[in-house]
């Protein structure tokens, strides 16, 4: 009941459920039962609803259907203050409605924008390690190793990588290092002595 607070004191309607009118099945809020067209297995086609209205930051009015089936009603009624009241439940305003939706969705679509970029920047973003955080690991205790390479450490030991922490992770890329990738090193250093460039 604590996480349904919003609902204390609400007057609802009894209503029979309208696609058309109601545009989804919901939820019991008390009890989670689905409530909404026949169609849809187990689900009650009945039950109180009252319109609701939340403000997000940056974001239109959200207008939307709370339910309550009638069992959750009758058990929950009197220590939420619930009231009946007859008649039907009015419309929710539906332009503003949409104006929500086309805001959130908007707001979806430049989040996903930001996460492609994200990870097209930083693609072992999950282990919280970039390429050049490998890189500069490395020469920071005497390895000079190509950014080539340390894409290839990342790549190859994102599993073991993203297992440890902080410096954990830091004596993991080093003893990869030192394990794994000591004959690239090799030859990136005689590269670089004759003059032939990273390898």
């Amino acid at each position: 009941m604590a996480s349904n607070d919003v609902l204390r004191g609400r007057t609802f309607y009894f209503s029979h459920f309208d696609i058309a009118k109601f545009f989804n099945s919901e939820r019991c809020s008390m009890c989670g039962q689905m409530i909404g067209h026949p169609d849809t297995p187990e689900v009650l086609t009945c039950g109180y609803v009252t319109p609701m209205s939340v403000e997000y930051v940056g974001l239109p009015t959200s207008y939307f259907w709370s339910w309550v089936c009638t069992s959750c009603f009758e058990q929950y009624g009197k220590a939420m203050n619930w009231s009946k009241t007859e008649g039907i439940p009015p419309d929710l305003p539906r332009e503003e409605v949409r104006a929500f939706r086309r805001a959130w969705n908007e707001r979806a679509r430049q989040q996903r924008k930001r996460d492609s970029n994200w990870h097209e920047q930083y693609p072992f973003a999950q282990t919280g390690w970039s390429v050049q955080d490998a890189v500069g690991i490395a020469r920071l205790h005497g390895f000079e190793i190509s950014d080539e390479l340390g894409r290839q450490l990342l790549e190859e030991h994102e599993g073991a990588i993203l297992s440890a922490m902080d410096g954990a992770a830091v004596r993991a890329i080093l003893g990869l290092l030192r394990r794994e990738y000591a004959v690239e090193i090799e030859a990136r250093i005689e590269a670089e002595a004759d003059g032939k460039g990273a390898v």
